[in-house]
């Protein structure tokens, strides 16, 4: 839902408008001159800022989008929109009248500007006489108050916007002025009805623009790829905080094998070993070797980094607190179905059939199940039969089984076409 085109949309044009509205406060920073070009400019960026948050609001109200965006924000897009909007009204009275009731100043520039300052322009003449510049003064005056009014108005509706204190400062000063500038304009002897006024055409001297990325040239990294394959660290699966052990080798190594990738898993520990004095249990998964994070690395890289520890190896290692878990990979194969898309299975690995514990060495040369024997020469458990392969390995595997020969007492993890002793 948050990355959805319409909330996207949303958030395109809240931005903008964000945006927008700085030009304009960086416009009236430090005050504005009461001169007929610079009022009608500060209204016309007052007018294009209130456009701006009119469209976020319409954003804003888009069926996959209102429900899930707070009333505070809702509220305080529209306060926004109808305040400068009322701001524009109120500088194009001053333009056309002065600040002081009563004052005719540059006509001139007033007259050259007037066609670029309402959106009906062709249907607008600008009065010639003071009275009627007054008059229509005096409208956008009365409509500058009844904006402010109900900006005022949204924003007591919304109990978060009443907390904030400089924002209602902000709306009741700007109220205050603009009710003031009607109340000099007022006459007792003024008999005409109060024309109505056409919107303010917005305009400003600095456009925002939303600018693409271009990916051919930055490089984006998923924020959460560092937290491991999606399929085995998600909220369904429940994990043991990460544990780091130290295991030292001993005369016979360090005492465990693995098997899998991304990440790999334990797949046997021997008893009394150093990995088992260390903390290590079979199916745990490997998380970190060394300084090496290695949720993604693949079988052969997670070997070569336990292989670069001569002495002492630092593992970081998390246990599945479900018993029922099973890895992706297992469960495939025990669905006899192949890997989804950007997956890959590693047939150099040692495997443990987690339901009776028995362990497999699967060959690259051929899919032939070989026991994999303790280091003290226990029997073997029982294995499934052998299927037999045409290639060389699988042949000579047969042969073994026939003459009686028991392979070598080691744990082992098959790097290459055959089988290497690791640890």
């Amino acid at each position: 839902m948050d990355m959805s085109a319409p909330v996207l949309d949303m958030f395109v044009n809240l931005m903008l408008g964000q945006v927008q509205e700085a030009v304009f406060e960086r416009r009236v920073l430090g005050g504005v001159d009461c001169e007929v070009q610079t009022c009608i400019e500060v209204a016309k960026e007052a007018a294009k800022v209130s456009t701006s948050y009119s469209n976020v609001h319409k954003a804003m109200m888009h069926t996959q989008v209102k429900d899930y965006i707070p009333y505070a924000w809702i509220s305080m897009v529209l306060v926004k929109s109808q305040h400068f909007k009322a701001l524009s009204h109120y500088y194009i009275a001053v333009a056309l009248i002065g600040q002081k009731a009563g004052t005719d100043y540059d006509i001139e520039k007033l007259r050259e500007l007037f066609s670029e300052i309402h959106l009906d322009a062709e249907k607008e003449k600008l009065p010639e006489d003071h009275e009627s510049r007054k008059r229509l003064g005096k409208a956008h005056v009365k409509q500058a108050v009844m904006l402010h009014e109900e900006a005022l108005r949204v924003h007591n509706l919304s109990k978060t916007l009443r907390k904030i204190d400089t924002l209602q400062e902000v709306l009741k000063h700007a109220h205050t002025r603009s009710i003031e500038f009607f109340s000099k304009l007022d006459e007792e002897d003024d008999f005409f009805d109060i024309m109505e006024v056409p919107a303010i055409k917005g305009k400003t001297c600095y456009q925002p623009s939303m600018i693409l990325p271009d990916f051919a040239k930055v490089k984006v990294k998923d924020i959460f790829h560092s937290l491991g394959p999606l399929a085995i660290f998600n909220a369904r699966n429940s994990w043991s905080a990460p544990r780091e052990v130290v295991i030292t080798r001993g005369s016979e190594g360090f005492g465990f094998t693995v098997r899998g990738d991304s990440p790999v898993i334990i797949a046997s520990v021997d008893a009394n070993g150093p990995a088992l004095r260390a903390g290590v249990n079979e199916g745990d998964f490997i998380v970190r070797v060394e300084d090496n994070d290695v949720k993604w690395a693949k079988h052969d890289q997670v070997v070569k980094h336990i292989l670069s520890s001569p002495g002492k190896l630092t593992m970081s290692i998390v246990t599945a607190l479900e018993d029922s878990f099973i890895h992706p990979q297992d469960q495939r194969r025990l669905n006899g179905t192949s890997p989804v898309n950007g997956e890959t299975t590693n047939e150099n690995s040692t495997t443990i059939d987690r339901k009776n514990k028995k362990g497999f060495l699967q060959s690259k040369n051929g899919s032939i199940p070989e026991s994999t024997l303790d280091r003290k020469n226990k029997k073997a458990p029982k294995v499934p039969p052998p299927v037999i392969s045409k290639t060389g390995t699988g042949k000579k595997k047969e042969k073994d089984k026939k003459s009686g020969k028991k392979g070598k007492s080691v744990d082992a993890t098959v790097l290459g076409d055959k089988p290497q002793a690791l640890w």
